[in-house]
């Protein structure tokens, strides 16, 4: 249980960098902030949060005594009691006041030495109380936002650091979606015992400008 609920927190917060995003940076793409006389800046303007939702894939493999004990997971959810904002100027993204909640079901399967052991579903549930926090941004092309200083976005700081970070956008009339990618791959040590996680999917975070 333990090992998913790691996975959950990190794939929850939206802190994977996409790759794609970053590489078009570092390659000098168009980092434009934009400025208040550019019209093309279709992201400038107040936004109010609708919701956010995921689909994800998770596993989380440990080898203890030449053991192999490997835990996979799928969950998905759609956020509830969504409520905020998200500013957008020139150069800065600022959310106030973004909270939310969800629960959903998490499916499992365990496997020892490749052989399944047991299934199981369960409950799990989450509330994100209400946060401020903002980033500078960089418009790459006409469908990307990328944060060179770190996500901006609804996150638990205590499990990661600042790190660049890169989304697609959609505006469709007044509503506004962001799309990430999720894809985190890591490994974590305890007691000589390494534990190896993994997290794919897609999650969208939706807004609607009045």
């Amino acid at each position: 249980m333990k090992k998913i609920i790691v996975l959950l927190f990190a794939a929850i917060c939206f802190i994977a960098c996409q790759k794609e995003i970053t590489d078009s940076v570092d390659n000098g793409g168009d980092n434009s902030g934009g400025n208040n006389n550019d019209t093309s800046n279709v992201l400038i303007g107040t936004w109010t949060f609708d919701s956010l939702s995921s689909q994800q894939h998770t596993t989380a493999d440990v080898n203890d005594n030449g053991i192999d004990d490997l835990t996979v997971s799928d969950f998905s959810y759609t956020s509830a009691g969504n409520f905020g904002t998200l500013t957008v100027n020139d150069s800065l993204f600022k959310l106030s006041g973004i909270t939310y909640s969800f629960s959903t079901t998490i499916t499992s399967s365990v496997y020892q030495d490749g052989v399944l052991t047991d299934t199981s579903s369960y409950p799990y549930g989450f509330y994100f109380p209400p946060s401020n926090s903002s980033s500078t941004y960089q418009l790459i092309g006409a469908d990307s936002v990328y944060f060179p200083n770190g996500n901006p976005f609804p996150k638990d700081t205590s499990l990661t650091t600042q790190q660049p970070f890169g989304l697609k956008f959609k505006i469709n009339g007044n509503s506004l979606i962001f799309t990430q990618a999720i894809n985190l791959d890591t490994t974590l040590t305890s007691s000589g015992t390494a534990l190896h996680e993994t997290s794919t999917g897609t999650g969208y975070l939706y807004f609607h400008k009045n």
